[in-house]
């Protein structure tokens, strides 16, 4: 592994360089991502390498299933107003193949149920992203990708046909207004689409949605939760639009409606710090409470323990599968941790 690098975690930071970026790394990259991480782990960069990372599901405080986590790609090429991470990656670039492998063999020795890449947006890099996936389908890993409703509705018929088990997308709104005005860059009906398809497919979904544009009225928000609940999310993740420092949103809310809270432990994505045109924040803290007990109901957590059902069961059936291979899902289930 000539290009291999020594990989550690400072921050949620996440990486590893290949030589073209190091060779360009005083350029492009000086005191930001890996930089940082480097100096805190007193290590050169040629030595960071990719770790092995776990998430793991409990039932009554027993390890049930491990998963493996994987990052392929280091930032975004999108400059969606309300995101953070132009702030710290100033274009995205991919991680060396030989490096993952390292990586994903080892998962495949520890049977994990399945691996989850967590990318801005893996997709991005085709060829990269492809050599990723035939990587996990020849080791015969699942794996579910945090991606771009975009990049998932284009590729959605050939991920499926490698291994796809499940995804996670920032679809962020159904309503095209606010995707336009936060410049997200998604198609509302796509985002549809590709709910209606994970829903048939039966395929593991955790969607991130924002409630709280400006566009955004107490009815209007209701009026879409309402929808979204039909798709059946397995792990919805409702947030309120929170303008983080340093992005475009922020600066856009504090000249044009102001900041209500500069309290930054208040910058959770659980509360309203700005003035918001038409709700309030008690309103909106309402409505996110409300939100949540619309997505997560029995009905919701009934359909995620009826894909979790199928999976084992396929499993089962399938030469060399098991159904504590198959991936287990958390989000709409309590475990009893």
């Amino acid at each position: 592994m000539s290009r291999s690098t020594e990989f550690g975690a400072l921050a949620g930071n996440y990486g590893a360089l290949d030589d073209c970026v190091l060779e360009h790394f005083d350029e492009c990259f000086t005191g930001w991502g890996e930089a940082r991480l480097a100096k805190e782990f007193d290590r050169t960069l040629e030595k960071v390498r990719h770790p092995f990372l776990h998430m793991n599901i409990y039932l009554k405080g027993l390890r049930v299933q491990r998963w493996g986590v994987l990052f392929t790609s280091r930032g975004c090429n999108k400059t969606c107003h309300f995101c953070q991470t132009p702030r710290f990656y100033r274009k995205p670039y991919q991680l060396p193949i030989d490096e993952l492998e390292r990586v994903v063999w080892q998962y495949k020795q520890e049977g994990v149920g399945q691996v989850i890449v967590l990318d801005e947006n893996f997709g991005h890099f085709d060829d990269a992203a492809t050599e990723v996936i035939d990587l996990l389908h020849y080791y015969g890993l699942k794996w579910n990708p945090l991606t771009r409703v975009e990049t998932l509705h284009r590729n959605y018929d050939s991920w499926m046909e490698r291994g796809l088990c499940g995804a996670s997308i920032g679809a962020e709104s159904l309503n095209q207004d606010s995707l336009d005005g936060a410049k997200k860059g998604n198609d509302s009906n796509q985002t549809r689409q590709v709910l209606g398809w994970m829903k048939r497919d039966r395929i593991l979904s955790q969607v991130f949605y924002i409630i709280g544009f400006e566009e955004d009225t107490e009815a209007s928000i209701r009026d879409n939760i309402l929808e979204l609940k039909e798709y059946r999310v397995d792990s919805p993740q409702i947030q309120i639009l929170t303008p983080y420092p340093k992005t475009i949103l922020y600066k856009n809310i504090e000249d044009n409606y102001g900041i209500l809270d500069h309290d930054l432990s208040k910058y959770d994505s659980t509360n309203l710090v700005w003035r918001h045109p038409n709700i309030s924040p008690e309103s909106m803290a309402k409505l996110l409470r409300w939100s949540n007990d619309q997505l997560f109901d029995i009905n919701s957590s009934f359909s995620t323990f009826k894909k979790i059902a199928f999976r084992s069961l396929a499993g089962l059936v399938t030469p060399g599968g098991s159904a504590t291979r198959s991936p287990l899902w958390a989000g709409n289930i309590d475990l009893g941790r």
